[in-house]
């Protein structure tokens, strides 16, 4: 996919792609996004739930957050211009799995005070330890955890489009197929996310 303005590329490359492996989706069980470094989770979930054509044939399995237990708080402190947000807290908060990674690096107090740090951020992630990023894959994926409803409940504009105002552009979206009621359960012929 390519770079560029998050919103754009994420709405554009990611619907884009996803539409071309359609044809394919068969030879697939799962699709897994990674966003490198510290990236906002919400305009990928808006973008998974508000385009029709995405909702119908994917659905979002599970947002699994990995955490840097060694230098995390620096990016949960670190301080952000007014109006700007913090994109660890939000990958922590938006989180249904957080992988707590380099736990060997840590001091046991240290360890205790960051994974206190992350449930102060979200009380209902589950908390997996990891060194060198080691985990059984069974338990990130097929887990079937990911909420509309807790996202909203973080974000209560999340599936609400709104644009800086410095961009000059616009998007145009599709109609909602299904009258407005809520799609958010799962079909067994969607591809997981």
């Amino acid at each position: 996919m390519d770079n560029g303005c998050l919103c754009c590329s994420i709405r554009g490359d990611l619907v884009g792609t996803l539409s071309d492996l359609l044809p394919r989706r068969n030879d697939f069980q799962a699709i897994l996004l990674e966003t490198t470094g510290v990236a906002d989770p919400a305009p990928i979930i808006f973008t998974l739930n508000m385009d029709p054509l995405i909702r119908e044939n994917f659905r979002i399995d599970s947002v699994v957050c990995l955490v840097d237990a060694k230098h995390v708080r620096q990016h949960l402190d670190e301080v952000k211009p007014a109006g700007a947000v913090n994109e660890a807290q939000q990958q922590l908060a938006f989180a249904d799995k957080v992988l707590l990674n380099k736990t060997d690096l840590v001091e046991p107090r240290a360890l205790k005070a960051v994974k206190k740090r992350i449930r102060e951020i979200n009380r209902f992630a589950e908390v997996i330890e990891t060194q060198q990023s080691k985990v059984d894959v069974r338990r990130i994926l097929g887990q079937d955890a990911f909420d509309i409803e807790k996202s909203l409940e973080i974000d209560p504009h999340l599936l609400e489009e709104e644009l800086p105002e410095e961009h000059e552009h616009s998007h145009e979206h599709g109609s909602d197929e299904h009258g407005g009621h809520d799609h958010a359960h799962s079909h067994d012929h969607k591809v997981r996310l």
